[in-house]
């Protein structure tokens, strides 16, 4: 399910930390917001660092 770089963000704990907040609360109303939210947070930290992450892999590939 997870990539390497998800696996090391830690997506799991924020799903679960997060689903346990809606609980907690008992509001619906919040469940889209509060995983949206969290989509932005993740898109904002991971994708810069995979877009890095294949220039790398570019900069550095053996050539044959």
């Amino acid at each position: 399910m997870a990539t390497p770089l998800v696996s090391i963000v830690g997506v799991g704990e924020a799903m679960t930390s997060t689903g346990e907040i809606l609980a907690a609360e008992n509001r619906s109303d919040l469940l889209i917001p509060f995983y949206l939210y969290l989509l932005c947070l993740f898109f904002a930290y991971c994708y810069p660092i995979a877009r890095w992450t294949i220039s790398l892999e570019r900069k550095f590939a053996v050539k044959l």
